[in-house]
């Protein structure tokens, strides 16, 4: 009699099992740092505002009794990272009501997600819409624009 000898390896079937799996478990790994990445910008983004927020605070000690306007361009003296300043993302504005002051992002080239982020940390953060101290609005994600209010 004859003994069937059985081999030592995987068969087809199970094989493509694994590649499966794997390919599943990729795939939701992408999905995950893509929305760790938006995650990760909106923050930097909210830093960023209120880094400048208090640039422009140091701004106003510094130049009280003076001429005050608002420009970006003068908080770059009071930034570690004046660079960061040099694109047409940030702003710093007059509000619409006197003797106010925003510091301001403009969103409209961000990406949904990270705008999506930006609206879930609104509130905490002193997100706004608008440039006027009636307005209460907080940001909802749109792209007209991201305000954090200095004074």
């Amino acid at each position: 009699m004859r003994k069937v000898r059985r081999s030592k390896g995987f068969t087809l079937i199970e094989l493509l099992i694994v590649v499966t799996v794997i390919g599943i478990l990729s795939g939701s790994m992408m999905l995950t740092m893509g929305s760790s990445a938006d995650k990760a910008e909106a923050t930097r983004i909210v830093a960023d505002l209120h880094s400048l927020k208090l640039a422009a605070g140091l701004y106003y000690a510094d130049n009280v009794g003076g001429a005050l306007s608002p420009d970006i361009a003068k908080l770059k003296t009071y930034v570690t990272a004046p660079e960061k300043l040099s694109g047409d993302r940030y702003e710093f504005i007059a509000g619409a009501d006197a003797g106010q002051w925003f510091v301001g992002y403009k969103v409209a080239g961000a990406e949904a997600g990270v705008r999506e982020n930006l609206k879930k940390m609104a509130a905490a953060n002193g997100l706004r819409v608008g440039t006027t101290s009636a307005d209460t609005d907080v940001y909802d994600g749109g792209t007209a624009g991201l305000y954090v209010r200095v004074k």
